[in-house]
């Protein structure tokens, strides 16, 4: 609630209303469903769930069960968005 107020604070309603906050935190299958029922969560970051298909198929299904309840049901929202890390070797 605090992003999405401060957005409409700084640049008004309509834009508040039709942007994206992802949670920013690694989305797992036990906290994805609670996560995307949150009322200004409109997607999530999936880490190390994205290597296991079982795990992101979870992710996805919890995410495409919120989109059908949400405001965005005419858009592809929530996102889920897939951070994998980086090793970089000298």
């Amino acid at each position: 609630m605090f992003v999405r107020a401060k957005l409409s604070q700084l640049y008004g309603e309509k834009i508040a209303s039709t942007t994206p906050i992802l949670y920013g935190g690694s989305v797992t299958p036990e906290t994805a469903a609670g996560l995307f029922a949150q009322p200004d969560v409109d997607g999530g970051l999936v880490g190390g769930a994205s290597l296991k298909a079982d795990a992101f198929l979870k992710i996805v299904a919890a995410a495409d069960e919120s989109r059908s309840r949400k405001r965005f049901r005419d858009r592809s929202f929530p996102e889920v968005v897939v951070v994998r890390r980086l090793t970089v070797h000298p």
